[in-house]
């Protein structure tokens, strides 16, 4: 172990095979997942996936709060208009053959309405007055102007445009005021009592060691999709280090010096330990954050995977990371071989097409109700690589203890033999990597 770790620390020391295995792929990584973890705080946060209460009790004191928000006065550039819509009206000056304002405070700005006149003749000043009062400075009743929103209309139809995306942004609070608002308080209250007199729903499938909470499911997906993600990255990362290390190094000419020098253990540790810092580093800079947002965001706790159950929690972690792990092992084989064997895309290929076509199968006993179809179900989540699907659903979707069991005895099988199998082909083609 200590000739390992001197060779580690001599490897890290070269600034740019530093950058190559660490800063640059490491960085990367974390980017994306830094990119998923705020898409799924914005999906989860969309009023579609809020319960109908949370969305009432939101509309019911918007309703009540008439300050605007920060982000509106920041835009429009003065609170005065919370308080009072000035409405301008515009035409046509005979000296100048252009339109001026009949008020010389009138001035066009970003962010005002502009209105026909020929829809104000059809639907009525007052209408817009009421429904843009407290969210914009004024609107404009004029042919001609132009503004950030413009209501007019064209071959007898209404249509609103909008030649800004802050100006869409803003107007979009519009679909929520008056009437419409009352409406939308009421189906949403209508709804929640409907939800008092039913209850809690569950999906409660022979088979399946829990129920599954239906309110909870897409919450509960969405963070089971985020770590499948972290997993399948920091994997990527983890078999990736061994190739880039063996490039950097062979393409340097000191990769079979180095391992005579050192021995084939010492120099594979070493392989080893960069890997386990690659990965840590992402991992560090990753979950802290992951959970950050996702307690932030998510307010009902049976949407976190097998809440309240730390064993099982690890459990299944156990399982995904060694399912994923097998699948890019046999998968880096392809990579392996690459001067060796030209045809080698079967290496890739086949865990895809057995963790597809064992999700496929698995959904279809849903679909088909067959008297075999909880058999069906708990043999592919026990078959390695093939059930990966419905191991990674199983919080969802909660198997039998013994079907985690088989799938994780069986794959740590096949994992220790396509790793030593991976290794004594290292020993054997070092010239040829």
């Amino acid at each position: 172990m200590i000739p390992s770790l001197r060779l580690t620390w001599c490897l890290l020391r070269i600034p740019r095979l530093v950058a190559i295995l660490l800063l640059a792929p490491v960085i990367t990584a974390v980017m994306l997942a830094v990119l998923q973890f705020f898409g799924s705080a914005i999906f989860l946060r969309a009023p579609s996936h809020q319960s109908a209460e949370m969305r009432a009790e939101k509309l019911e004191a918007r309703a009540k709060d008439q300050d605007p928000s920060w982000f509106r006065k920041s835009l429009i550039g003065n609170a005065d208009f919370a308080r009072e819509l000035k409405t301008c009206f515009w035409e046509d000056d005979p000296v100048t053959q252009t339109l001026r304002a009949t008020s010389p405070d009138c001035a066009l700005e970003r962010f005002d309405i502009v209105i026909s006149p020929a829809v104000t003749e059809t639907f009525g000043l007052p209408f817009y007055q009421n429904l843009f009062k407290g969210l914009f400075r004024a609107i404009h009743i004029c042919d001609g102007c132009g503004t950030d929103i413009i209501i007019r209309k064209e071959n007898g139809k209404m249509r609103t445009d909008f030649r800004s995306f802050l100006g869409f942004v803003l107007f979009q609070e519009v679909n929520f005021r008056g009437s419409v608002e009352k409406k939308h308080i009421e189906a949403l209250q209508a709804r929640k009592e409907l939800g008092e007199r039913l209850g809690d729903r569950f999906f409660d499938l022979v088979g399946f060691r829990e129920p599954t909470k239906l309110s909870s499911l897409s919450a509960k997906i969405v963070i089971i999709l985020n770590i499948g993600f972290a997993i399948v990255t920091a994997l990527w990362l983890a078999l990736k280090a061994h190739r880039r290390v063996l490039d950097y190094l062979s393409h340097s000419g000191v990769l079979l010096p180095m391992v005579a020098a050192v021995g084939k253990s010492p120099f594979y540790g070493s392989v080893w330990l960069l890997t386990l810092i690659r990965v840590a580093a992402f991992v560090l800079a990753t979950v802290p954050l992951g959970i950050f947002v996702f307690i932030d965001v998510i307010t009902d706790p049976s949407a976190f995977p097998f809440y309240g159950r730390p064993f099982a929690f690890f459990a299944w972690a156990l399982a995904v990371i060694i399912s994923f792990a097998l699948a890019a092992l046999v998968a880096s084989v392809a990579e392996l071989k690459h001067h060796h064997d030209l045809f080698n895309i079967h290496y890739k290929l086949a865990p895809l097409i057995a963790c597809s076509f064992g999700g496929i199968v698995w959904t279809v006993t849903f679909l088909v109700e067959l008297p075999i179809g909880q058999t069906v179900r708990s043999l592919i989540g026990a078959i390695p690589v093939v059930g990966i699907g419905p191991i990674l659903l199983a919080p969802a979707f909660e198997p039998y203890w013994y079907v985690l069991a088989a799938n994780i005895v069986s794959t740590l099988v096949l994992l220790i033999w396509v790793g030593r199998y991976n290794t004594r082909w290292f020993a054997a083609h070092l010239d040829e990597i």
